[in-house]
């Protein structure tokens, strides 16, 4: 797939390691919105010619974009039933120094946006627990474990997107849970849900639920201020 001119590729320290992490930018000079990106349990192997193709649409929508490979800081490029409870604090712990390494750069606005699809949405809702840092958080086909995962504090808004028919991530075990639990800590969220789909969307559904989390993050997340407007102000 071609990747954008302004196509990127750093690795960044975490506690325990280098992970990559892939940024995509408009190719102009003014301030734009910034958002991570994070792939399922697939990894790039299965969910990266998807995820690559998002963040391309994201980019002409007017973003700024990381693609962080989080899976780097466990040393594997999937996930599975033998890893996932094992190294979830540390994919956690990865997306939160990512978090804050975006937040130095000079292009990056704050506070910042979360897509994270399936594995990346379960993790997304624990790095942005109580992180100023985050300002809006998509979860599609994610979720929460009632008794596995940590409570989670003060959230930023939240649209959560799931199918019913979703087998990987079943809608009950999952999906009921974290709307109940949102619910009882008065914690506000929006959802879409859709009723004949399953973990991975059919394209045309898939579209409008990119769609729809481009608007959210228009609505929530602003533009990092230019060091020309930065000047101007102080004059």
């Amino acid at each position: 797939m071609a990747k954008p001119d302004s196509f990127t590729e750093v690795r960044i320290p975490t506690r325990r390691s280098l992970v990559r992490l892939d940024l995509y930018q408009p190719n102009d000079q003014e301030p734009h919105p910034t958002l991570l990106l994070l792939y399922g349990a697939g990894g790039l192997a299965f969910d990266g010619s998807r995820i690559r193709m998002y963040a391309q649409q994201l980019v002409r929508a007017g973003y700024i974009v990381y693609l962080l490979h989080y899976l780097d800081d466990t040393g594997g490029f999937m996930a599975g039933p033998w890893n996932y409870r094992k190294d979830f604090d540390e994919w956690v712990e990865a997306v939160r120094y990512a978090i804050a390494w975006i937040h130095k750069q000079p292009s990056s606005s704050a506070p910042i946006g979360i897509y994270g699809y399936s594995l990346g949405g379960f993790i997304a809702l624990e790095a942005a627990s109580d992180n100023p840092q985050v300002g809006a958080l998509v979860d599609h086909a994610g979720g929460w474990v009632e008794g596995q995962m940590k409570p989670l504090g003060r959230m930023p808004p939240l649209l959560l997107v799931h199918g019913q028919r979703d087998h990987r991530v079943p809608y009950k075990k999952y999906v009921q849970p974290l709307y109940s639990y949102l619910q009882q800590q008065h914690i506000a969220y929006e959802s879409r849900i859709f009723p004949t789909q399953g973990h991975k969307f059919k394209p045309a559904e898939l579209e409008d639920v990119r769609a729809q989390a481009i608007e959210f993050f228009r609505q929530h997340l602003k533009p990092a201020v230019s060091a020309t407007a930065l000047s101007q102000r102080s004059g």
